[in-house]
């Protein structure tokens, strides 16, 4: 029976290298969000959690545990810039040409 011990580095043999991929999937994410939005100085954070679950004999001892991983992205949020909009009884209108709901273009385009 072959084992070895709990480590970092031996990550890439649990679950046929499932785990590995998923931490390298959640890196991944992580990074492109930091060039997606290099603007945004918030944190990106990896976790990767290991979740323990005893089993116990007849006599009460704890013999195994069940391993569960989670990896998960916390990246910062996303927000659009604040749009004016106008409330109305149907709903919210607002300009699609610019933030404001009441500017309008400088010069009004010619049809042709």
């Amino acid at each position: 029976m072959n084992q070895v011990a709990l480590k970092f580095e031996n990550m890439k043999h649990l679950s046929d290298g499932k785990v590995s991929a998923l931490l390298a999937k959640h890196l991944q994410r992580a990074s492109q969000d930091c060039i997606d939005r290099p603007g945004d100085t918030h944190a990106r954070k990896v976790l990767l959690e290991f979740c323990f679950t005893p089993h116990v004999d007849q006599e009460g001892n704890c013999d195994k545990v069940t391993c569960e991983v989670e990896a998960r992205t916390k990246v910062p949020v996303y927000r659009s810039t604040k749009i004016e909009m106008k409330p109305t009884a149907a709903g919210f209108l607002f300009n699609p040409d610019f933030d404001e709901i009441d500017q309008q273009k400088m010069f009004e385009e010619e049809s042709t």
